[in-house]
């Protein structure tokens, strides 16, 4: 893969992907049981996202079209950052605004995680990014752009040329996988915290993501969720 190649297309999904997590998490350290309710809600939103490439692959939705001079992946990135937004202010959407700016990212040129000042890539900086980020938030953010890094460096190695990232379908493909790992890291992390914060847990431990086939942990409700921040409010357990 040349340089110019590498340059031409980044992982990069602004505006939805892997933007700043909703305020309202706790900050550095471990996530609280305040956070269950945040936490399921930015999982319906990964999940939504995973879905909604996978759509996309399946033939379901329409191919993107690409501008001038622009890849059809960059096109398919714009074409689901609108859909997302426009999910994302609905009821079924939480109602809440669109995605933020960037929090994480990855370099195709390096294939390195790298962080975000406006568009411009910069140094990864892992540190600001836990001391914004309650623990497990941190860990799903790094999970999903992981994933692309392993990407990156096996495309880079194989010199597959009949996988190309500036190809819609590629990009949908990669993104599939990578949300896939997020979502597996966010679920084991929402479920260890809700047994800790009093839930029961379910009857099954595990499921499969019926998208990826990975085997993910069950989660409490958002129903369950909120119940168990609002009773421990005021109890003095974080």
């Amino acid at each position: 893969m040349t340089a110019a190649r590498a340059r031409a297309w980044s992982l990069l999904l602004i505006g939805f992907a892997l933007f700043s997590p909703a305020a309202g998490f706790a900050a550095k350290g471990p996530c609280q049981c305040k956070d269950l309710p945040a936490m399921e809600q930015e999982l319906f939103e990964q999940e939504w996202l995973q879905r909604e490439f996978y759509e996309y692959l399946l033939g379901n939705k329409s191919p993107p079209t690409p501008g001038p001079k622009q890849t059809s992946a960059r096109a398919l990135s714009n074409q689901v950052t609108r859909a997302f937004n426009q999910w994302r202010r609905s009821a079924a959407g939480g109602g809440g605004q669109g995605g933020g700016g960037a929090a994480l990212g990855m370099s195709w040129a390096t294939c390195s995680l790298v962080s975000y000042k406006g568009k411009k890539e910069v140094p990864f900086d892992e540190p600001k990014l836990r001391a914004q980020n309650c623990k497990e938030v941190a860990d799903f953010l790094i999970a999903h752009e992981q994933k692309h890094v392993d990407q990156c460096n096996k495309f880079t190695a194989s010199k597959n040329l009949r996988q190309n990232p500036n190809s819609w379908m590629d990009y949908a493909a990669f993104d599939v996988e990578a949300y896939g790992a997020g979502i597996q890291e966010l679920r084991k992390s929402i479920a260890e915290l809700a047994k800790k914060c009093g839930w029961a847990g379910s009857t099954h431990a595990t499921k499969k993501n019926a998208i990826d086939g990975q085997e993910v942990d069950v989660v409490p409700t958002l129903q369950e969720a909120k119940a168990l921040a609002k009773a421990l409010q005021g109890s003095g357990k974080p």
